[in-house]
Parts: C-alpha cells; sequence; structure tokens
C-alpha cells in the first residue's frame, strides 16, 4: 500500500474475494440443506413457570402445535454479501434489459428494428447515392460562377 501500486494488492483483493465467495458458498449450501424458512413451535409459560405448547386441533380432531414461521436468517446476510460485492443479477449484467443493451452496443439491431426499418434504410442510402452525382454537379457549377473564387484565380494568373 505505501508503495501507492495498485499491482501489488491484487493478491490479496484476489484472495478476499476467494475467501467471501467460499462464505458466501457456505450459506447458500446451509440455506439449501435447511430451507428458506425455519419453523418453531409456539409456547408459553403459566404462573408456575411450566412451559406449555400453544396447539390447536386439526380437520381429525387431534391437537398439533401451532408452528412460528420466519424466514431464515441467513438469507439477509446472503443478500447483504451479494450486494456489497456487486454480485447481483444486475450488476453482472445478466438481466433481460443488460442483455439488450449490451446485444445494442456490441453492433447487434435492436429486437424493435424489423426488416420493414432496414428496407427503408436501403433505401434512403440509394436515394442519397443517387443524388450525389447531381450534388457533386451542382457544386463544380457553383465553384465556375463563385465571383471570389474567379477574382482570385484572376490575380494568380496576373502575378
Amino acid at each position: 500500500f505505501q508503495q501507492r501500486d495498485p499491482d501489488a494488492l491484487r493478491d490479496l483483493h484476489a484472495d478476499n474475494q476467494a475467501q467471501i465467495q467460499a462464505i458466501f458458498q457456505d450459506i447458500v449450501l446451509a440455506i439449501t440443506r435447511t430451507g428458506v424458512e425455519i419453523k418453531t413451535p409456539e409456547w408459553y409459560t403459566d404462573k408456575e413457570g411450566d412451559l406449555h405448547w400453544v396447539e390447536r386441533e386439526n380437520a381429525a380432531g387431534d391437537l398439533e402445535p401451532i408452528m412460528k414461521i420466519e424466514a431464515h436468517p441467513l438469507i439477509k446476510a446472503m443478500f447483504e454479501i451479494m450486494a456489497k460485492n456487486n454480485m447481483t443479477l444486475g450488476d453482472l449484467r445478466m438481466t433481460p434489459k443488460a442483455q439488450g443493451e449490451e446485444e445494442a452496443l456490441q453492433g447487434f439491431l435492436d429486437a424493435k428494428t424489423g426488416a420493414d426499418d432496414l428496407s427503408r434504410f436501403a433505401e434512403r442510402q440509394t436515394v442519397a447515392l443517387e443524388n450525389l452525382t447531381e450534388l457533386i454537379a451542382r457544386s463544380r457549377d457553383k465553384q465556375r460562377h463563385d465571383p471570389v473564387l474567379i477574382e482570385h484565380q484572376r490575380e494568380g494568373d496576373g502575378e
């Protein structure tokens, strides 16, 4: 760091990124193993301090515990790592919008551009080329009749 050479930090950054990726993969594996939701039974304690499960009667008439369902706590950590390390699909340019923009940047035509647009462009180009000879002829005619140019040519011949 004291050398102020970013290339000297490249190996350190690579190691850090590899460690972050390993942590991210461990989080994904933990969520996959346990599921995206955590179920815990609801309970309460009475005046004597005894623990009791909160239960309800199901359709068959049996008592079953009421379960509290929460999102897996690692999901929040996973999304924070993704956001802080530019790992979202938008950051990685993997969304349909980003793909369309990249194709347009690489020289592909937009999906909106149809064959009609291409044929109209070809017609305009043909007309422009046909008019080019007329424009050149007009330019030469203007050059022959340009009073300033004629005056300049006379002065050049007179010297």
